[in-house]
């Protein structure tokens, strides 16, 4: 007797699957998680690597961190030495076949393109939005910032980059540089 599970398996079509299916938003912000490196809080570049406590990061990262003078974990505070980092494995075959779209999707970008490749693309897409430091509520296009903020009339310090007095009124809410 065949069961309805495997009816379904006989009717589903044939052909061979695709490891590099497309992940959408919500599936990708499942992942991320497990492949984002606490420490630079992107997704893990560099040849990832776990802890003995089974942390991960990116390789460069942890790395640093540990050349600088620190002997534990970011994470959980346990005792990490160089010579204890494991490659990831899992991290790095998630990067390398699970594909996904831009987040800047609904501003029109079209990019779709491997995990692990979401940082760099990122940082270069034309339809990220960010919003003016000064505090002037402006929300612009990533490549529009530095620009906006050369003409920004928050800041009146007209210095056309973010100096110090600036970044010291953005933070403590005062509208104009002194």
């Amino acid at each position: 007797m065949i069961s309805s599970r495997q009816t379904q398996m006989k009717t589903e079509p044939a052909g061979p699957r695709s490891m590099y299916n497309t992940i959408n938003e919500a599936e990708l912000s499942e992942y991320l998680i497990y492949i984002t490196c606490p420490i630079c809080e992107e997704v893990v570049s560099n040849n990832p690597v776990f802890t003995p406590c089974h942390h991960t990061f990116c390789g460069d990262c942890i790395r640093e961190h540990i050349a600088e003078g620190h002997s534990s974990c970011p994470e959980c505070g346990r005792l990490v030495q160089l010579n204890q980092l494991q490659p990831n494995s899992m991290a790095i075959n998630l990067l390398n076949t699970l594909k996904t779209g831009c987040i800047y999707q609904a501003n029109g970008c079209t990019w779709k393109g491997k995990v692990g490749d979401l940082t760099t693309h990122h940082k270069h897409c034309k339809f990220a939005v960010a919003f003016c430091p000064y505090g002037c509520a402006t929300k612009l296009e990533h490549h529009s910032l530095r620009a906006h903020m050369k003409e920004c009339e928050v800041c009146s310090c007209a210095v056309g980059v973010v100096c110090a007095e600036s970044v010291r009124c953005w933070f403590s809410s005062v509208p104009t540089c002194q």
